[in-house]
């Protein structure tokens, strides 16, 4: 999913009130399957065409989800606690490796 936080009421991935947050989960069995590949395709692609000009993310400095994340074009906006905020600039054309799997 994605939504909207406030200053006052937020998680991790906060960057301000106008940038969505997004979160998918993949269970440990469906790792390494292409399943974080089509939700993030799915999720930001619906966000382009909505018009979302960038989307947020946290993710644990060390999980190596955030490779797939860079891959999306997802570059490091801060740190905190050993857990990472990536933003994406969805108003640029989309990076060549954001295609769907196979």
């Amino acid at each position: 999913w994605m939504r909207l936080w406030t200053p006052e009421n937020h998680s991790f991935g906060f960057v301000d009130a106008r940038t969505p947050e997004l979160c998918i989960g993949v269970r440990k069995d469906f790792r390494r399957h292409g399943v974080g590949t089509a939700l993030l395709l799915a999720l930001l692609g619906r966000a382009r065409e909505d018009g979302v000009p960038k989307v947020s993310l946290s993710v644990e400095i060390e999980n190596i989800a955030r490779l797939l994340y860079e891959r999306f074009g997802f570059k490091l906006h801060s740190v905190n606690l050993g857990v990472a905020t990536l933003l994406v600039q969805l108003d640029e054309p989309a990076p060549d490796t954001e295609r769907s799997p196979g």
